[in-house]
């Protein structure tokens, strides 16, 4: 099973191939063109889709038509489903449950955290394309996206600098210039209620409020992730 898995989620990372055609695949869908290999994939409302495999993904597949014995079967499924003894392969084709438990369970292995699914392989995919400086029109053709702005959803190459560039936002500068003027020599010390920034990101906002001479005044102090930190809000006399 190991073999055909690597075959299956390199088909699905390397080609961007939705879920529903690589359930659909047979043995002659993985055809020679000019001495490369292609995918004929089956896609939404019956239409065809030609891609170049990659060679990684060529490798793999190879090794799983040799280990399995498929590659004189071309009306064979390409990924065939696996009897419950898990050994003995049954020559029907697999489906979307099945490929996405055995997502599942694979991340689990691997100690992956976040949620995937099947459709990570193709956003993954699309975003390491960009990120190794790919063309976006060029990506939206290897997809099968009939609009641009399709591709460009699952684009992630740009997170990064967003995040980045979101990161120089701070309110420390603020607080530290509030502080500085002296309100007052009272201080109260204040636990603050805590709000996320980002579940991604070990950091939180803390808000805090408090009453002065000339009304109420809001600072907002960032402070790290799980810190049970306690803070001084100064005031002035008899606030």
């Amino acid at each position: 099973m190991g073999i055909r898995d690597k075959a299956l989620f390199s088909v699905l990372f390397y080609s961007w191939a939705r879920v529903s055609a690589v359930v659909s695949l047979k043995v002659e869908s993985y055809y020679q063109r000019k001495g490369e290999r292609w995918l004929r994939l089956q896609e939404k409302r019956g239409k065809i889709h030609e891609v170049p495999v990659h060679s990684k993904a060529r490798e793999a597949v190879d090794h799983w038509l040799v280990a399995g014995g498929l590659g004189t079967n071309p009306a064979a499924p390409l990924f065939p489903a696996f009897g419950k003894d898990k050994k003995t392969i049954e020559l029907r084709h697999m489906d979307r449950t099945s490929i996405w438990r055995l997502v599942q369970a694979r991340a689990r292995a691997c100690g992956l955290e976040k949620r995937v699914c099947c459709h990570s392989f193709r956003a993954t995919g699309i975003t390491a394309y960009m990120n190794a400086g790919g063309a976006l029109d060029i990506a939206q053709r290897i997809a099968g996206h009939s609009e641009l702005s399709t591709t460009e959803i699952y684009d992630r190459s740009q997170d990064r600098v967003t995040i980045a560039e979101i990161e120089r936002v701070s309110l420390e500068p603020f607080v530290r210039a509030n502080l500085s003027k002296g309100l007052g020599a009272k201080t109260r010390a204040v636990r603050r209620p805590v709000c996320p920034v980002s579940a991604d990101k070990t950091r939180f906002i803390r808000f805090a409020k408090a009453g002065g001479n000339k009304g109420e005044r809001s600072q907002m102090v960032m402070s790290d992730w799980g810190e049970e930190e306690r803070y001084s809000d100064r005031v002035q006399q008899g606030g």
